[in-house]
């Protein structure tokens, strides 16, 4: 059974155990990190990875319907615009 050890009190404890059993403290870097720096205030924004034209289940029908029928299109005009570049970066070189 793997074992992870306290920076704080030096206690063995269960590597699954998010917690020393202990002391209390949390045993994971990152997340000992990131509990500190949301007690200052501190915690960095993180961005949402956003994907092409994302459909969110709270979006309205019509909305979706939309984005849907959008997606395809956009998808396949970027195809179109990037062969033209290509073509065009071809034809100069």
């Amino acid at each position: 059974m793997a074992q992870k050890k306290c920076s704080s009190c030096g206690k063995w404890n269960d590597k699954s155990s998010l917690t020393c059993g202990s002391c209390g403290e949390l045993l994971d870097i990152r997340k000992k990190e990131q509990a500190r720096l949301k007690k200052l205030g501190k915690l960095p924004v993180q961005q949402e990875e956003s994907a092409l034209f994302e459909i969110k289940p709270e979006y309205p029908i019509w909305r979706k319907i939309i984005l849907s029928i959008l997606r395809p299109i956009y998808v396949l005009f970027m195809i179109i615009a990037g062969f033209f570049v290509w073509l065009a970066a071809w034809v100069s070189a």
